[in-house]
């Protein structure tokens, strides 16, 4: 079966030209998957000049390959925040996610798109004692913060559960045809990759054109600049997957469970996405994935037909809260989107607007909370060290010995994915196929077999 999603499968892209002439903008966007295309819908829609510069096509990246959930409920996020940050930080979270289900509502009506935007109750779900204790834990913080949950022990789910965290009013959509509806009338760019950043002149290179602009957005997934960022040192990569089967129970609502292994459940008309079977990348050397999960959907549909497969990659940052905002203090003009956690569909939304709102000189009251210098100013050096340690992995001596070829991106081995048939990072998260052309980012340079 190929590894195509669903989304692919049932909407039409647009072409754009590719850049082959010089040109200076106000705001140059790297990217075109969801938080690039929104960073530009929003910028020309207050009339700023910007284009949009993508290496492939649009939306191929980690947006065609999500179950495309918009929602507050970012598995048991708000206790982790509050705990580390203090509740304000917590509240403004929440605030942020429930905004973007809105504004994902207005553009849709603003804009007449028919993307089959759908109201839903999200649930956060426990099998074990441990995790509906935590459950009651995340209750309480965001009771305390005046957002609107409930717990319960009844889902739709056709597995037996011991606790249910549910917020009502969030969303689904299909994000291609939201994406290609709002990104005809956008200054876009395709087949243009660029390869080199000038930081401190402002000036952007691909094969065919050099590009100045004013400031510059990276919207990459993994930002591909190693400093002055060091993004590498504050994230990581996780891959999951995910099937589409015919709808066997009539589930109502989206659900993703909160303990190990978690399993996400999302409805599509007749269709439900089943998804799970998360590791690090670089970490399915058996390649096991997609028959685990497969196994999984039998055990609980037997008579369930599979129509599709596929796999997502999302960057992790190390506190649970993406980075949104200026690259590093010292680069005011250049702008990131990042570490979104497997929450890109509403993370992105939040990123547009905040990064628009700074460009224009707009106070944003999230502008601290995902600040991408946050954790220069506040400790997390227990998750540093962790990372760390698993980058140290990717270039001990006993990975070094082995016969597998380097990531060009900083050294490390790579591992092969029988599942994804891909030369995986098990460092940084770059990703190869067969013939050694990039699959996934922070590596900007093929890969050369020796």
């Amino acid at each position: 079966m190929e590894n195509l999603s669903l989304w692919n499968q049932t909407a039409s892209s647009p072409d754009f030209p590719e850049l082959k002439e010089s040109t200076e903008t106000k705001v140059a966007i790297i990217g075109g998957g969801i938080a690039g295309i929104l960073c530009s819908y929003f910028l020309t829609q207050a009339g700023i000049d910007n284009l949009l510069l993508e290496a492939g096509k649009i939306c191929q990246g980690t947006t065609c390959r999500t179950t495309a959930k918009i929602t507050a409920g970012h598995n048991l996020i708000y206790k982790k925040i509050a705990d580390a940050y203090g509740e304000g930080f917590a509240l403004k979270y929440a605030q942020s996610a429930i905004s973007a289900i809105k504004e994902y509502k207005n553009i849709s009506d603003y804009e007449n798109i028919d993307c089959d935007f759908k109201y839903e109750d999200n649930f956060i779900y426990a099998v074990t004692n441990e995790g509906a204790d935590r459950i009651d834990d995340e209750f309480k913080i965001l009771k305390k913060l005046n957002i609107p949950c409930s717990v319960s022990i009844k889902t739709d789910l056709p597995i037996p559960i011991l606790s249910a965290l549910k917020m009502p009013d969030q969303a689904s959509f299909h994000p291609l045809k939201f994406l290609y509806a709002i990104s005809k009338n956008l200054n876009i760019y395709e087949n243009s990759k660029v390869t080199s950043v000038d930081i401190k002149n402002h000036i952007l290179e691909t094969s065919s054109a050099n590009i100045h602009a004013e400031k510059i957005i990276l919207c990459t997934h993994f930002p591909f600049i190693n400093t002055p960022g060091y993004f590498f040192f504050k994230m990581y990569q996780q891959r999951s997957y995910v099937m589409a089967i015919k709808n066997m129970s009539n589930l109502k609502g989206m659900y993703i469970g909160c303990d190990e292994p978690s399993y996400s459940f999302r409805p599509y008309g007749d269709i439900l996405l089943i998804g799970g079977s998360g590791h690090r990348c670089g970490h399915n050397e058996t390649g096991t994935a997609y028959m685990d999960l497969k196994n999984f959907i039998k055990k609980i549909y037997p008579s369930s037909n599979i129509l599709c497969q596929w796999s997502a990659q999302d960057c992790m940052s190390l506190d649970g809260i993406p980075y949104i905002g200026r690259f590093s203090g010292k680069t005011p003009d250049i702008y990131v989107a990042t570490g979104f956690n497997k929450w890109g569909m509403t993370t992105s939304m939040t990123a547009a607007k905040l990064i628009c709102d700074m460009i224009q000189g707009k106070k944003n009251d999230c502008e601290d909370l995902f600040s991408p210098s946050r954790l220069e100013l506040f400790s997390s050096a227990k998750n540093i060290l962790s990372n760390t340690s698993d980058t140290v992995k990717g270039l001990s001596s006993e990975q070094l010995k082995s016969d597998n070829p380097v990531c060009p991106h900083m050294g490390c081995k790579l591992t092969w994915n029988p599942d994804e048939k891909s030369w995986d990072c098990p460092c940084h998260g770059s990703r190869f196929d067969e013939q050694g052309n990039i699959l996934s980012n922070p590596s900007q340079e093929r890969l050369i077999f020796k």
